[in-house]
């Protein structure tokens, strides 16, 4: 497989996912970087924090900065300062979440 080829299969596959997310999206009225991220803090409970969506997703920070916040004022998530660095926010699903994931 040419790296085009491998490109334009993972394009495909990228495409495949979106689609098949979009009627759960339309039900709860979100975008797909909400969605990408509620699934991944249910999948990776120890990967917590911003950073680590950003880094272990792929979604840029400034994304993830303003999906979070929106997320946290539709009551999908809520922040808690880690117990050992209070410069570190962990961020948590709430029950709101549940049915989406």
């Amino acid at each position: 497989m040419t790296p085009v080829q491998l490109l334009s299969a993972a394009t495909r596959a990228l495409r495949i996912y979106q689609l098949s997310c979009l009627p759960v999206r339309r039900q709860y009225e979100i975008n797909q970087t909400a969605f990408d991220m509620v699934m991944f803090l249910a999948n990776n409970p120890e990967h917590n924090t911003a950073r680590d969506i950003c880094h272990l997703r792929g979604i840029k920070s400034g994304m993830v900065s303003v999906t979070m916040e929106k997320l946290i004022a539709e009551d999908y998530l809520r922040r808690e300062p880690d117990p050992r660095d209070r410069r570190v926010l962990r961020l948590f699903l709430n029950e709101k979440a549940e049915p989406l994931v």
